[in-house]
């Protein structure tokens, strides 16, 4: 991965830390990310896996939380933490495992 995805979260800015993993998604080609703020609330990433070119119909929506000590974390659409903590590219690789595994 290229050295400019930062990787560690930055404090308190949730959108910012989304946008680092949907650059390390990105740099992975086999994915179409954007961070949308759906009805202008929180962030959101999408994410939809590519394959040969074509956009998957279904896709993950990951949402961020704060830790205690104020680091955004990544969230599945169904609440748990995605693994890698606030390093963003290791949540990228977390991503990429549950929605690609044979990738």
């Amino acid at each position: 991965m290229s050295s400019d995805i930062p990787t560690a979260a930055p404090r308190g800015d949730g959108e910012a830390f989304l946008r680092a993993v949907a650059a390390a998604l990105d740099s992975l080609g086999a994915f179409r990310t954007s961070v949308v703020r759906p009805g202008g609330g929180a962030p959101v990433l999408r994410v939809r896996a590519v394959d040969g070119g074509v956009v998957s119909p279904l896709g993950e929506m990951i949402g961020v939380r704060r830790a205690d000590d104020g680091t955004p974390r990544a969230l599945w659409s169904w609440g748990e933490d995605v693994l890698g903590g606030g390093d963003a590219r290791l949540v990228a690789a977390e991503i990429r495992d549950v929605l690609d595994p044979e990738g």
